[in-house]
């Protein structure tokens, strides 16, 4: 039944003396999407429908020609509008170099029909006319014609259920991806469960996988951070660089926590290794900030301003409240007149920048901490007044005045 309504459904769009499905709306162009692939396959998923993709690329003749004639012709448009959820990958974009190379991309344009969960259907290359192009449309649609969803309920194990099957030594793929998934939900170490799919799985590179893996990759000594950062140009492509890189950072950033916690040196280090092949914009500072969260939590002070003494030779920052925050670091935790002549140098560009209560403030501390007295009480006068002058709190400087006056009496 189902076939032959598709074959009805077929006849009425693509027939060249019936009246088109829509004719009070019909459709003057197919409608593409440019969203990330996992996106496409969604949508793909709740229409339950077939996924039709064009690659072309700026310079490509053929594909213009077949944008300007073939892709607004009402049928063409009526058909794929219909049946399929279309997606335009633009090789001219440098986003899309790895849609080339998983799909062997040799000639333009080269057209793509997918299942809805994005199994390979069909591949054809070359320019199309309308015909053609209809004719293979339907081809796809009436070979692998889409079964109905039935509205069914299926049984969800409770945690103690899939456990108990685990220690008696069942290890059935399907029962360990769903204890993986119950003991995340149920907050408790998951990721040894997670690598033991993952070893069993000959295919690591099917949808399903790699929306596993990328799902579990929230743990450096997972097994899926791992398959994640080798195969990197592909999640970018498919849920988008700005997912994968908050879901790398994140991932470290939990990495470092769980290294303090544990007081874990080789833990964190394994940290900045993943920082280096993940590729991150802006990747050192985010790096520097990792580390000084990490030294500054384990009270390792020496190596946080040789850190923060390396990176801002290297970056000179003009982000005047990061000068700040380090040369108080160095103010409260470091002795070395070296190193406190750095932070000066450091918070006298944040003045530069924006002279404000907070980074006087720290002026005169520092100028206190290194024997300089009476610059000390200057600089801290100038920071009352400016607090005075915006209503902020100013208790730091007025108790540096009278520690200074008291030392000079």
């Amino acid at each position: 039944m189902l076939l032959r309504a598709v074959i009805s459904l077929l006849l009425l769009l693509c027939s060249t003396n019936s009246i088109p499905i829509y004719a009070q709306t019909p459709s003057s162009h197919i409608r593409f999407q440019e969203d990330y692939w996992y996106q496409i396959l969604q949508q793909a998923q709740q229409a339950n429908k077939h996924v039709f993709v064009v690659v072309h690329a700026d310079y490509c003749l053929p594909c213009r020609k077949m944008e300007q004639q073939v892709f607004t012709h009402s049928k063409v448009a009526n058909f794929h509008n219909t049946f399929f959820i279309n997606y335009n990958v633009n090789l001219s974009k440098k986003d899309k170099h790895d849609f080339i190379k998983r799909h062997t991309i040799r000639e333009l344009p080269t057209f793509l029909y997918f299942s809805p969960q994005g199994r390979l259907l069909w591949k054809t290359t070359g320019e199309k006319d309308v015909k053609q192009l209809l004719d293979i449309g339907k081809q796809v649609i009436l070979k692998s014609a889409i079964p109905i969803k039935k509205n069914t309920t299926s049984k969800v194990k409770s945690l103690h259920e899939l456990q108990q099957q685990y220690h008696t030594g069942n290890r059935n793929p399907e029962l360990l991806k769903d204890l993986a998934y119950a003991l995340r939900m149920n907050h408790q170490p998951y990721h040894h469960i997670v690598d033991q799919y993952l070893q069993q799985q000959s295919d690591l590179k099917t949808i399903e996988n790699r929306e596993f893996i990328f799902e579990n990759a929230n743990d450096l000594n997972s097994k899926a951070i791992d398959y994640l950062l080798k195969d990197l140009a592909f999640f970018k492509e498919y849920y988008s660089p700005q997912t994968v890189n908050e879901k790398l950072r994140n991932t470290i950033y939990n990495g470092v926590i769980t290294a303090i916690q544990e007081s874990n040196p080789t833990h964190f280090q394994q940290t900045q290794q993943v920082i280096k092949a993940a590729h991150l914009p802006n990747s050192q500072q985010f790096s520097f900030e990792m580390t000084s969260l990490y030294y500054q939590s384990t009270n390792n002070w020496k190596a946080y301003a040789k850190n923060a003494q390396q990176y801002l030779y290297k970056r000179p920052s003009s982000n005047p409240k990061l000068l700040n925050d380090i040369a108080r670091n160095f103010c409260h935790h470091i002795t070395d007149k070296k190193m406190l002549l750095h932070a000066i140098d450091w918070i006298i560009t944040s003045i530069a920048i924006e002279n404000e209560y907070y980074n006087n403030e720290t002026y005169a501390l520092l100028m206190y901490k290194v024997g300089q007295h009476k610059l000390a009480k200057q600089v801290a006068q100038k920071a009352i007044r400016i607090a005075q002058i915006r209503g902020n709190d100013h208790q730091t400087a007025i108790r540096l005045i009278h520690t200074i006056n008291q030392n000079n009496k």
